[in-house]
C-alpha cells in the first residue's frame, strides 16, 4: 500500500474541525473522532520539526535545530540540508527505484538520483526547482514555483498577497497530481504552505471567516484538494495521514536575542566605524547564507557578518537558538574548554533571570547539557528559547512600521489526522513519533 503523508503546517487541532469540514468529499476516509495531538518542545521552525518527523529523532541528536546553522565561525551560516543531518532520514535505507519517494515541497529533503523525485520548497540555495529533470516535460512542472514571495516581509503589507498564496498553492496541487498519476512510487511527502503563509498575513480564524477578500479562492482551492483526495482515496491504492507539526498564536512582539546577549556582555558588534566593510562583511555572508546573488537590504539590515567574534562569548545566529563561540567548534571562537562550563553556567542564570522573568509561563529555555554537547557530530546550541507569541527577529533595529511584524507566530503544537480505519490509544504523541504512527 503506498502512503501520503500530507502536511497542512500551520493549523492547529482547533482548525482540523474546521479543515475536514471545506473536505466534504474525502473526510469520510478519516478518522475524525480521534485526531492526534502533536506535541513539540521548544523548536518551531518548520526545519526542526520535520527534521524530527524524519529522522524519527529528537534535535538533541539529529543535528538541527532550524532553517540555518553555523560551521566554521558564528558569522558564517549554511542553510540545513539532508546532508548535514546526523541522523538520515528514518526511511532513506529503503528507497530503491522500484520503490521511489516523492518529495513536494518538503524542508531538509534533497533529491536523490533514481530514488526520488523532488519539488523544491525554496529554502535551498540551488538554481533547479524540479529533479529529476525530465521531469521538465510537463509543462506544469515547468512553471513550478515553490514560494509566492522570497521571504514573509515581501509579502506582509499587500492586499494581493493572499490570493497569489493561493494561486500558487494550487499550483502545487496540479504538479502533485501529476507526480503521483505518472510516477513508479511508493511514499509521498508532500507539504503545503498556504495555511502556515495566510495565518502570518491575515491572522488565525480565516477558515471559518466567509467575508474575506481570500474566502472565495480558498474554499476554491480546497475544493481542488478535495477532488484530489477523493480520487486517491476511493483507489483503494493509498492511505493518507494528515499532518500538521506547527501552529500559531497572535504576534504580540518581536525580539532579538542578540541585542539582548548585548546587554549581559555576551555579544558584541562590529559597529559602523566602517561602513564599507561592514557591508562588505554582511554581503559576503549573505551571499555564503543563500547560494545566491539576490541580496536585498532586508537582508543587509541584519548581524550575519557583523559579529565582533573576537569579543563574542556567544550569539545567536540561527532563531530562538544561542550557541557558545568555542573555539573546538569555530575558527575565530574565544571560549576555551576550561572557560566553557562557567560561559554555560552565567548565560543560563542570565536567560533564566531576563526572559524567564519577564515572559513566565509563556517562555521555554531548554539547556543543551554540556555531555550531549561533546558527543554531537558538530556545533549545536548550548540553548534554545522559545516564547508564546513573539517573533524571534535578526534585525539589530526596532520594526519600522507595522508591515515588518507578523500576525501570528509559530507554537510547537500540531496534529495527525488519521485513516478512518486506524486507532492508537494515545491522545498525544512527539513529532519523533510521527512515523511510527504511521507505519514509514
Amino acid at each position: 500500500m503506498r502512503q501520503i503523508v500530507l502536511g497542512v503546517d500551520g493549523l492547529s487541532c482547533e482548525d482540523l474541525v474546521d479543515f475536514v469540514q471545506l473536505l466534504p468529499k474525502s473526510r469520510r476516509y478519516f478518522n475524525l473522532d480521534s485526531p492526534l495531538a502533536v506535541e513539540g518542545s521548544v523548536l518551531t521552525s518548520p526545519q526542526g520539526l520535520w527534521s524530527e518527523v524524519l529522522t524519527s529523532c529528537d534535535w538533541t541528536i539529529n543535528g538541527c535545530v532550524g532553517y540555518s546553522h553555523p560551521r566554521r565561525s558564528l558569522n558564517a551560516l549554511a542553510v540545513m540540508q539532508e546532508r548535514d543531518l546526523f541522523v538520515p532520514p528514518k526511511f532513506a535505507a529503503e528507497e530503491t527505484p522500484e520503490s521511489r519517494t516523492l518529495s513536494i515541497n518538503m524542508p531538509l529533503l534533497m533529491p536523490k538520483a533514481k530514488v526520488r523525485d523532488w519539488l523544491s520548497d525554496g529554502s535551498q540555495p540551488v538554481a533547479y526547482r524540479v529533479k529529476p529533470s525530465k521531469l521538465l516535460t510537463h509543462p506544469e512542472l515547468q512553471d513550478y514555483s515553490p514560494r509566492a514571495f522570497s521571504d514573509l516581509s515581501s509579502a506582509l503589507g499587500r492586499p494581493s498577497a493572499g490570493a497569489q498564496f493561493i494561486e500558487c498553492e494550487k499550483q502545487r496541487i496540479d504538479c502533485a497530481a501529476i507526480l503521483m498519476q505518472s510516477r513508479q512510487w511508493q511514499r509521498c511527502f508532500w507539504r503545503m504552505s498556504v495555511f502556515d503563509d495566510l495565518s502570518h498575513f491575515v491572522g488565525m480564524g480565516f477558515l471559518k471567516a466567509r467575508d474575506l477578500l481570500i474566502t472565495k479562492p480558498l474554499l476554491q482551492l480546497l475544493d481542488h484538494l478535495d477532488d484530489l483526495l477523493d480520487a486517491i482515496l476511493s483507489s483503494g491504492e493509498a492511505t493518507v495521514h494528515i499532518v500538521s507539526t506547527f501552529s500559531h498564536v497572535a504576534c504580540q512582539g518581536m525580539l532579538n536575542l542578540n541585542n539582548l546577549l548585548a546587554t549581559g556582555g555576551f555579544f558584541t558588534t562590529e559597529g559602523n566605524e566602517n561602513e564599507f566593510r561592514s557591508k562588505t562583511n554582511r554581503m559576503a555572508a549573505s551571499l555564503l547564507f543563500t547560494g545566491m546573488d539576490d541580496i536585498t537590504n532586508f537582508t543587509l539590515r541584519s548581524h550575519e557578518g557583523q559579529l565582533k567574534t573576537s569579543h563574542t562569548l556567544a550569539a545567536s545566529p540561527v532563531s530562538g537558538c544561542i550557541y557558545i563561540n568555542a573555539k573546538e567548534y569555530f575558527d575565530d571562537g574565544i571560549v576555551d574548554a576550561h572557560s566553557r562550563h562557567s560561559i554555560h553556567q552565567r548565560l543560563g542564570s542570565f536567560l533564566h533571570d531576563t526572559l524567564g522573568k519577564k515572559f513566565w509561563g509563556s517562555a521555554k529555555i531548554v539547556e543543551n547539557d554540556e555531555q550531549s554537547l561533546k558527543l554531537a557530530a558538530g556545533p549545536m546550541p548550548d540553548f534554545v528559547v522559545s516564547i508564546d507569541g513573539i517573533e524571534f527577529s535578526d534585525q539589530p533595529n526596532p520594526p519600522r512600521s507595522l508591515n515588518d511584524i507578523p500576525r501570528t507566530t509559530h507554537r510547537a503544537s500540531g496534529f495527525v489526522l488519521l485513516p478512518a480505519n486506524q486507532m492508537i490509544e494515545s491522545k498525544a504523541i512527539k513529532p519523533r513519533q510521527v512515523l511510527e504512527v504511521i507505519g514509514v
